[in-house]
């Protein structure tokens, strides 16, 4: 018995291969939803560090940080050129 090509069938067909191509792309969008979540998520960092970078400035008090295993008290120019020195880095990377 030969089966008729119907538009229904046809559909079908369609819908099958436009889901696969959807959980393909489902895959692809979810690293790129994470990408994109961590890139705004750092660069909310970088804003809050650089306020808190500002404050200190106009305030005159140091910054309280944990390095080596230990809490420490850095001024704030200090840790604007580390800052500053690390971002350099990754730009040249």
């Amino acid at each position: 018995m030969k089966m008729k090509a119907d538009s229904n069938s046809f559909i079908h067909l369609c819908s099958k291969e436009l889901r696969k191509s959807l959980r393909r792309r489902t895959v692809n969008s979810e690293s790129e939803k994470d990408i994109l979540m961590v890139e705004k998520v750092d660069g909310a960092i970088r804003q809050a560090a650089e306020k808190i970078l500002q404050r200190a400035k106009q305030t005159h008090t140091s910054l309280v940080i944990w390095e080596d295993n230990q809490i420490k008290e850095v001024p704030p120019e200090t840790l604007e050129m580390r800052i500053s020195a690390s971002l350099s880095l990754e730009a040249s990377a």
